[in-house]
């Protein structure tokens, strides 16, 4: 018995000897050829060499290890810097005289990671796995150790560190630069700590990424400490989330800088295509500078005020939610706001307190009307393409010329400016507009307009200002929408102003329908020439008088009446004989000091885009023209021009015929005779931008007088042979908004053809 024991103690020994033996190992070379043999058949992309073996016992996965000295990796005649590379053979395996690989471990000293990449992903990877890793690596370098377990499917485990390197995940995300982070990858879950790197320009030092492998996807999770400027929109715009994409589709340009945490959950198919996204973050985001698309708010933004500056916000955000709150600049304006986003229903609560200058924002407050500057405040809800809308403006620094109704305000009176309403794409809605300041009050309910801001149906307008006093109500007669206007008195000089206008009205929209009357004691028209009980019946179709009758008196000898109808060939006609012309020449600025005439009108719209008419001036004086003035002075009239100054000049007849079209207003036959001149005008107006240019004959009246007293010899002053020929002067005048230049011709002759038609002119009017 006790020798049974000593021997077993014997075997004991040697056996627990032979473990430390090969726990510590010894060195051969006689596995050399083996070795090589087994590790290049099972991987063909790669060479391996070594000086010798030393052979150990991992008592950890229970293998026998085999430790290569000086150890050298080829990979497409790439050396791989590697310090030490182990091959494991299970125990029993070895015994069995099986030599295969239970596991591969390699530690590598520092190497390029983007050729690091590629031989994992030619050598180790099944090609269901390879896709992913394609160019996603641009430059850097990597150490550790890797250990791969042949296993029923193949193990790979990593712990190590990266330097300097760029990569991406996806095309879809901002490539990221100059990371330095330490990475374990175990059990298919990646694990990298970040110390320090950056993405479209933004630092996100001491983050994390997170990425796991399941059967048919990659999950990254990012947590991500941002700090920097971020410049790089074009990048951010490229990551396809639908959300993000209708915050950044009207942006053409942004920058800012930050210091944020933001958490990003990702999801990508095994060939790298991003399939879902979740992200959450806040941010402080200061030095904002932001470029709108003009496009994108053609009726809003200009060049200049599509561009803000200088904003500081703070920002909450998920994938379904935005919250920001901050404040902005915009040229010299200040909008202190917040905003409150569902991005999945792409609907916004917005409240905006703003310091605006109306000469930042013209398409809006269009010049002619407003100027100054204003408080506002906004309370605006966003649904998709619809904004509703709860404004009030304090208008005590405005200084207000609505000539529409007539609504002036003096800088520093108090008022303000009442607004609920809602915009759409195809039509919006002013459900309430009030507007105070001093005694004037206007009320408008319920105004709907179309796509291009035309009036297409109203509830109600009050208007109480120091020149009008006047209602107007909206009403259903037998199932026809009515429009009445009643009250005291009507400013109507911006009305009477549109009519001398050749530009097509668009207050009232084409989609409007229904009959107008009015009952007006007195219609304002600027000039001191009242019209008295105003009565007013009409049929108004796709926006359009289609019929109207209309008559007032200036006083108990002198009236107005306006009628428009179709004629025989269905074209509407428009007839108007008023007993004072004044009103209607009024809306010419070149002309001052009109006195007394009466004027003729008639037209006929022979398409929607094109009319001809004729306007007859009878008997009436002028004392101011400059333009005329200019040519008389330049041709030494002397006479005449002191006429001018004076007294004023008189004239018995004025004709003009013209023909209107969407380009140009052109004066077919323009004329004028008068005891002291006559004229001939023909050229025309530009509609698209109100030029004008027009070329002239004028002749004094006593050069004519001479004509029609000497016609036996009319041909030979119009030859030339007898006297001295006949004097006049031609002229041309161009130019806009009242910034005209007149070029003239003093000639002794004029051209015969001229010359007949003021003999005809002036022959008719006597």
């Amino acid at each position: 018995m006790a020798k049974r024991n000593k021997i077993l103690l014997i075997v004991l020994a040697v056996f627990i000897g032979i473990i430390i033996f090969l726990s510590f190992g010894f060195h051969t070379s006689n596995f050399n050829d083996l070795i090589q043999k087994k590790f290049n058949d099972q991987y063909k992309k790669v060479k391996l060499e070594f000086k010798d073996t030393r052979v150990s016992l991992d008592i950890k996965d229970f293998a026998v290890k085999f430790s290569l000295n000086q150890p050298k990796l080829y990979h497409k005649g790439d050396l791989t810097n590697i310090y030490q590379t182990n091959f494991g053979v299970g125990i029993f395996s070895a015994i069995k005289g099986d030599y295969n690989p239970k596991f591969v471990e390699v530690k590598f000293s520092e190497n390029s990671f983007e050729k690091s990449i590629n031989l994992i992903r030619d050598v180790f990877l099944e090609d269901g796995q390879k896709g992913y890793l394609d160019n996603k690596v641009k430059k850097g370098f990597i150490k550790g150790d890797l250990k791969i377990y042949n296993e029923e499917t193949l193990k790979i485990e990593f712990l190590g560190s990266i330097k300097d390197t760029s990569f991406v995940i996806s095309n879809e995300l901002p490539e990221f630069q100059n990371i330095n982070a330490d990475i374990e990858y175990k059990n298919n879950e990646l694990n990298i700590n970040i110390s320090s790197g950056s993405a479209a320009g933004l630092n996100f030092d001491k983050s994390k990424i997170f990425v796991t492998e399941s059967s048919d996807s990659y999950k990254a999770s990012l947590d991500l400490n941002l700090t920097g400027k971020f410049n790089s929109l074009k990048e951010f715009k490229n990551l396809k989330i639908a959300a993000l994409e209708d915050v950044t589709k009207n942006i053409e340009k942004l920058s800012f800088s930050t210091t944020a945490t933001n958490k990003i959950d990702l999801e990508f198919d095994k060939k790298g295509n991003l399939l879902n996204t979740s992200i959450k973050g806040k941010a402080d985001i200061v030095n904002l500078e932001l470029d709108l698309l003009q496009s994108a708010y053609p009726n809003v933004l200009d060049d200049k005020n599509r561009k803000f500056k200088n904003g500081k916000f703070k920002v909450d955000f998920d994938k379904t939610n935005f919250f920001v709150n901050g404040i902005i600049f915009n040229q010299n304006d200040t909008l202190d706001f917040k905003i409150n986003s569902d991005l999945n229903k792409k609907t916004s609560k917005i409240n905006i307190i703003s310091d605006i200058n109306f000469v930042n924002w013209q398409k809006v407050f269009k010049p002619e009307y407003i100027k100054g500057s204003s408080k506002l405040y906004v309370q605006l809800n966003v649904n998709k393409d619809q904004y509703y809308f709860d404004t009030r403006i304090d208008i005590k620094k405005s200084l207000i010329n609505f000539s529409p109704i007539n609504f002036n305000k003096l800088l520093n009176d108090d008022g303000q400016i009442l607004l609920k309403g809602e915009i759409k794409k195809s039509a919006s809605v002013l459900e309430k507009v009030v507007i105070n300041a001093g005694k004037n009050n206007i009320e408008l309910f319920d105004l709907n307009f179309d796509e291009n801001f035309s009036i297409t149906s109203l509830n109600s307008i009050v208007v109480n200002t120091d020149k009008s006093n006047f209602k107007i109500i909206s009403s259903k007669k037998s199932n026809i929408n009515h429009i009445e206007i009643t009250g005291k008195k009507l400013d109507a000089k911006y009305i009477i102003d549109s009519l001398t206008s050749s530009k097509p009205s668009n207050v009232v929209s084409k989609k409007f329908n229904g009959t107008i009357s009015a009952n007006l004691d007195t219609v304002d028209t600027g000039t001191n020439d009242d019209i008295r009980d105003f009565n007013l019946t009409g049929t108004i179709l796709n926006g359009k008088f289609t019929k109207l009758d209309a008559n007032g008196v200036f006083s108990n000898k002198e009236k107005i009446s306006i009628k428009i109808s179709k004629n025989k060939n269905g074209n509407l006609t428009t007839y108007m004989l008023s007993d004072r012309a004044r009103p209607f020449i009024a809306g010419f600025s070149f002309i001052k000091g009109f006195e007394k005439g009466k004027l003729e009108f008639t037209s006929e719209d022979l398409s929607a885009t094109f009319s001809k008419g004729k306007i007859i001036i009878s008997d009436f004086k002028i004392r101011e023209i400059p333009v005329l003035a200019q040519i008389l002075s330049l041709a030494s009239v002397t006479g005449i021009l002191d006429t001018l100054k004076g007294e004023g000049i008189r004239f018995d007849n004025t004709v003009i015929v013209y023909e209107n079209d969407e380009k140009f207003f052109t004066f077919k036959d323009f004329y004028g005779t008068g005891p002291s001149l006559g004229f001939i005008v023909e050229g025309r107006i530009n509609n698209l931008d109100d030029f004008v240019s027009l070329d002239g004959n004028l002749i004094p009246a006593y050069e004519v007088n001479r004509l029609l007293s000497n016609i036996p010899i009319l041909g030979q002053i119009l030859t030339g042979k007898s006297g001295d020929g006949v004097f006049g002067v031609s002229f041309k005048i161009k130019g806009k908004d009242n910034n005209f230049e007149t070029s003239i011709n003093p000639v002794r002759t004029i051209t015969p053809r001229f010359v007949q038609r003021f003999v005809d002119i002036f022959r008719t009017s006597k």
